[in-house]
């Protein structure tokens, strides 16, 4: 009896301790995942205690103030053009990154980036797709929005290069998308949150985008005066000029010396600006561009009035911005200019 005893004991004594483990592993793994979550914030009140009765979470984005379901949403990269029948363009100040970039004649092309609920209900001119744009997309596993494209990337999305998913409207999903007849052709397509809401309950995309966030942070107060800087881009057929509002604390955007104006007439801002060099070459008769965005390269990044010297490097499928001494930029919570 005592030797069954004895058995039963180092049985019972050896699950204990395998239980015990699980149950550290568990707390350990729980509280890390927490810990590290990059758009979990407990928030502070006046005095600066916790307020542990309500948790705010942050964009993925642009660091602001969201919803916890809101989180779990896909993420909605439109093209959205910038030819003069295109404007005033819709939608363009509800972006939470905008990619602007060259395509063929000298001209720019917008992609903007939104977060599901942050959609209006017009969006647009919706125009095509290129390589370089697909790409950037990627690094959101976005849902990608826009009317055909180049050959090379029709084809490279037929071949499901990209990993994101693919919303042409000339190919199959004209029904989520709809014609402006105010406006002429191709400058008056348009598509809106009901619409891509329907285009994701049909095809069943249900997970949210899994992508490595950047680093954000609340505004600085500054004690001098930044309102006169300046940001001129002209290259561009229509050069471009930023200036920075020191009250508002944005960048406010002008296009061939006229504030650019979106379809409500507001001016089109941003709080983060980015100029990303990178080489550009272009590839056939009508001047479409091979342009570089993996790798590495040079950046200057403005936000508050003041300029930061720093590099871009992709790897892993997602471009990373740095300052001269190798310290990641941490953005200022709110929208995204590249």
């Amino acid at each position: 009896i005592m030797n069954i005893n004895l058995d039963n004991f180092c049985i019972n004594r050896k699950m204990f301790i395998v239980f015990l483990c699980l149950f550290f592993v568990f707390i350990f793994t729980g509280c890390t995942k927490q810990n590290n979550a990059p758009n979990q914030h407990i928030p502070t009140d006046q005095n600066g205690q916790l307020n542990n009765n309500k948790q705010f979470f942050y964009s993925l984005l642009d660091g602001k103030i969201i919803d916890q379901e809101e989180d779990k949403n896909p993420f909605v990269a439109l093209m959205i053009d910038n030819f003069i029948d295109s404007r005033p363009v819709s939608g363009i100040n509800s972006t939470s990154i905008v990619y602007e970039v060259p395509v063929e004649a000298g001209i720019t092309r917008f992609m903007g980036i939104f977060e599901l609920n942050n959609l209006p209900e017009k969006i647009g001119p919706i125009r095509s797709a290129r390589p370089y744009f697909a790409g950037l997309a990627e690094e959101y596993e976005a849902i990608y929005a826009h009317a055909g494209g180049s050959p090379q990337v029709i084809n490279e999305l037929k071949e499901k290069k990209y990993n994101i998913f693919n919303l042409d409207e000339i190919s199959a999903n004209g029904i989520y998308f709809w014609r402006d007849n105010s406006r002429i052709s191709p400058f008056n397509l348009y598509t809106s949150r009901d619409l891509i809401n329907k285009f994701i309950q049909k095809k069943g995309i249900a997970n949210y985008s899994d992508f490595r966030p950047w680093n954000f942070q609340d505004q600085v107060e500054k004690n001098d005066d930044s309102a006169n800087q300046r940001v001129e881009i002209g290259s561009y057929k229509e050069p471009v000029l930023w200036k920075y509002d020191s009250e508002q604390k944005i960048y406010l955007r002008y296009q061939n010396n006229k504030p650019y104006l979106d379809v409500d007439n507001n001016q089109v801002s941003t709080v983060n600006l980015i100029v990303q060099k990178t080489p550009i070459i272009v590839i056939d008769a009508i001047g479409r561009r091979e342009i570089k965005i993996r790798g590495r390269g040079t950046a200057y990044i403005y936000m508050n009035g003041e300029k930061i010297d720093g590099n871009w490097i992709r790897e892993n499928n997602r471009t990373i911005f740095y300052d001269q001494e190798g310290g990641e930029i941490k953005f200022l919570r709110g929208n995204i200019w590249i």
